[in-house]
């Protein structure tokens, strides 16, 4: 405890210094000390990183982060898309005891016709903005899009963007999905 009264005495600690603090806790086998750096070290490292899209396809049905039923093959079920996009390393804003996430969700639809893409257009798919108490750097958006008869059988995709509304930092990822 002293060591550590000593190194926040001495001012902002980066990532080196709570990776070296962490490993000095474990080494006493002090796993609530360990973890406490780990996670401060991590936090300082998300906002140099950039905003990645870990995952994002289409799925049969969204609960939660992480609890999601990817749709198999990418085929849809009816004329509904069920987006499911899950993203790490965006910023946040304070408001009083909390932190704010402000992310903004876009799309530019494609067809495949004969092994090239056709682009169909851009749609705004959303805007996901929350306040929490825990920020863990890791987030999800969830959306549907009623593809209607728009969409004839086929094999299509949606180049998904994340934009951070707080840092201006984006990421795209390719979606492919199927209507029958």
């Amino acid at each position: 405890m002293i060591v550590c009264a000593v190194a926040a005495a001495a001012g902002p600690r980066g990532v080196p210094e709570l990776l070296a603090e962490a490993q000095a806790a474990w080494s006493k086998r002090d796993a609530p000390t360990t973890v406490d750096r780990l996670s401060a070290a991590l936090e300082l490292a998300r906002k140099a990183a950039p905003l990645r899209i870990r995952t994002a396809l289409a799925a049969d049905a969204i609960h939660g982060l992480g609890v999601y039923q990817p749709a198999k093959g990418g085929v849809l079920e009816g004329r509904r898309l069920q987006l499911y996009v899950e993203i790490e390393n965006f910023g946040t804003e304070p408001v009083e005891d909390r932190a704010r996430v402000r992310l903004e969700l876009s799309g530019v639809f494609s067809m495949e016709e004969a092994g090239a893409k056709k682009e169909l257009g851009k749609k705004t798919l959303g805007e996901q903005v929350y306040e929490t108490r825990a920020p863990v750097g890791i987030a999800y958006l969830g959306t549907d899009i009623d593809l209607g008869d728009d969409f004839a059988p086929g094999t299509y995709h949606v180049e998904v963007k994340v934009k951070d509304l707080v840092t201006s930092k984006a990421a795209t990822q390719d979606v492919p999905f199927v209507v029958r």
